[in-house]
């Protein structure tokens, strides 16, 4: 597990540090404080590759097709990575924790480094000012090992950079706006199944709703969906034609009982669910992360969800990390807390 983490220059963050990661670690703040570039920030140092940066562009609403020349482009890409835009400070990203959770990137520019430019850019120039575009470089380190560098180009509309190798352990990002990927639900819950494994989804599932009476593999236009055999119909349905919420829940705990030792990040975490069911699907959340070995950081709007949390967690208290972040004078700060401090705030009406 992670057991602590330091964000420098990355978005909102100038400085922003994690002291003491639990198994269950929730974000609460008002809007725009930076819980959703807190997970990103995680997400990009457990990850292998740039590519990242378009799909928190595309989870975030923003266009990721772009057309003019490279250099701008290019500063589309990379700009708002950078700690009020400024890309001449160099962001880190570290964290360490257990075994192989010792992993941190930087992103920097470098001016030495020769960089592409298309011709499309230089034949499109007016101008005797340099317009070459300087070169980005993403360097992971994992535990004491730089490994090499990678340095993405724009050349004409495409993106180019070099293979990356996986990272020690599984990170999965579960963005608030975007829609779960059914062909991940599928890897996840087929290889389960080839190994004579029954996924316990299957069975949380029919527990909260018992007209459910199983979930299998089906194809639906050639491609294979998660269904759910439903009582009193004819045929199965898919399950995101069923319910968003019960789609996101079960592509949560898919996520949790398929990667041993992985880290999961979920945001906004009580979207599409019915607060009825907070407390068994955090239950199942904290008992997936504890036989999996995984941790979890999710971020939330909702005192139901808090209150759910700490019931389901009971007398593992200890297992919850709580971080309130606020904007102070410009600077974003995390007030970081454990679940029994949690626990007591939620009592006396300090929490929100």
């Amino acid at each position: 597990m992670i057991r602590k983490a330091e964000i420098q220059n990355f978005k909102c963050f100038k400085l922003a540090k994690i002291a003491n990661a639990r198994r269950i670690n929730v974000i609460v703040g008002e809007n725009g404080v930076g819980k959703t570039a807190l997970l990103e920030a995680l997400f990009f140092a457990a990850g292998p590759s740039p590519e990242i940066a378009i799909r928190i562009q595309k989870w975030r609403g923003l266009q990721t097709a772009f057309a003019g020349p490279g250099h701008l482009i290019s500063t589309v890409l990379w700009q708002d990575l950078f700690n009020n835009f400024d890309m001449k400070k160099g962001i880190s990203v570290s964290f360490q924790g257990d075994n192989h959770h010792n992993r941190s990137l930087r992103i920097f520019f470098d001016d030495q480094t020769p960089s592409l430019l298309s011709l499309k850019d230089i034949n499109e120039s007016t101008s005797v000012s340099a317009r070459t575009p300087r070169q980005i470089v993403f360097q992971w380190r994992q535990g004491d090992i730089d490994l090499d560098p990678v340095m993405p180009k724009i050349v004409g509309d495409q993106f180019q950079m070099d293979a990356t190798p996986p990272a020690p352990f599984t990170a999965s990002f579960f963005s608030s706006t975007y829609d779960f990927s059914s062909d991940e639900n599928v890897s996840r819950f087929s290889a389960m199944t080839i190994e004579k494994r029954r996924p316990r989804v299957t069975k949380v599932v029919r527990e909260l709703f018992p007209e459910i009476i199983d979930l299998g593999i089906e194809l639906r236009g050639g491609r294979p969906v998660i269904h759910a055999d439903i009582e009193h119909l004819p045929q199965k349905m898919p399950i995101g034609s069923i319910s968003s919420g019960i789609n996101k829940m079960i592509s949560i705990l898919l996520a949790l009982e398929a990667n041993s030792a992985g880290i999961l990040l979920v945001d906004e975490i009580e979207n599409g669910l019915h607060h009825s069911i907070h407390g068994r699907v955090w239950r199942e959340i904290y008992r997936g992360a504890e036989e999996s070995n995984a941790q979890v950081f999710t971020t939330t709007h909702s005192l139901e969800a808090l209150q759910a949390l700490v019931d389901a967690c009971g007398d593992n208290l200890e297992d919850i990390g709580f971080y309130q972040m606020r904007r102070e004078r410009g600077v974003t700060v995390i007030d970081e807390a454990d679940g029994i401090t949690l626990a007591r705030g939620l009592q006396l009406g300090e929490v929100r």
